[in-house]
């Protein structure tokens, strides 16, 4: 009697061990399921926060053919607001090989802070900064340059994430935006510039690469050079 007790017992401890050993694979297998779901998410914001990304350099390019920033100034959310992220500014050139070097510098105030900025406020410093730009130099066919909407055009202007900080699938993104205009200056002298800004990024709507920026700042790292090169 004792014996069949004993077996009964641990036909009881192997059944619940067995369903417990169950559960857990099934709670597993979900774990794993959501996981995967989350990082295809992940992934698939990130490449449509570079779609986002890449249309912004397109309005810069559209910006300097039409000399208006109405279409750039679309990227920024109604609401934009980006505390002490002061005026960016040239530095002093430094010359080297035939090149001058300018550093790209937020500028501190009389009072040594640094401005607020609201939508309008980036607004006159988007274009301060597109007037002096002459033009774009975008790929030729054939020799011959191309509109800065034409589909074969190559581009002069390239933003690009840097590093994903934070992506939260249709919510908000923080990134690291390393930007490229390469082009002619006011003198027709040719520059290229080579920036790093982060924004901070709001989703506008169902699809992965709608995206709007609601705060900038630029990236001040001794690991990135935000240059100027001008050359002749």
């Amino acid at each position: 009697m004792m014996k069949r007790r004993g077996i009964r017992r641990l036909l009881r401890t192997i059944c619940a061990l067995g369903v417990l050993l169950v559960f857990a694979g099934v709670c597993g297998w979900f774990y794993l399921k959501n996981q995967d779901r989350k990082y295809e998410d992940y992934r698939a914001a990130g490449a449509g926060v570079n779609t986002f990304l890449g249309a912004f350099a397109r309005e810069v390019e559209s910006a300097v053919e039409k000399r208006d920033v109405e279409g750039l100034m679309a990227s920024y959310a109604a609401d934009y607001a980006s505390p002490g992220r002061g005026r960016w500014v040239m530095g002093e050139g430094v010359h080297s090989h035939g090149f001058r070097h300018l550093r790209l510098e937020v500028a501190a105030e009389p009072d040594g802070s640094t401005l607020d900025f609201d939508r309008e406020r980036l607004r006159v410093e988007w274009a301060r900064y597109l007037e002096k730009i002459e033009g774009i130099d975008g790929a030729s066919v054939d020799g011959k340059k191309l509109s800065f909407d034409h589909a074969d055009r190559g581009l002069g202007v390239v933003c690009k994430i840097n590093i994903a900080e934070e992506i939260e699938a249709g919510e908000r993104a923080r990134v690291t935006v390393k930007f490229i205009l390469n082009g002619r200056d006011e003198r027709s002298q040719v520059l290229q510039d080579r920036f790093f800004f982060r924004w901070w990024l709001r989703s506008t709507g169902e699809d992965h690469a709608e995206w709007e920026i609601v705060r900038d700042e630029l990236m001040i790292d001794p690991e990135v050079s935000n240059l100027r090169v001008v050359g002749r």
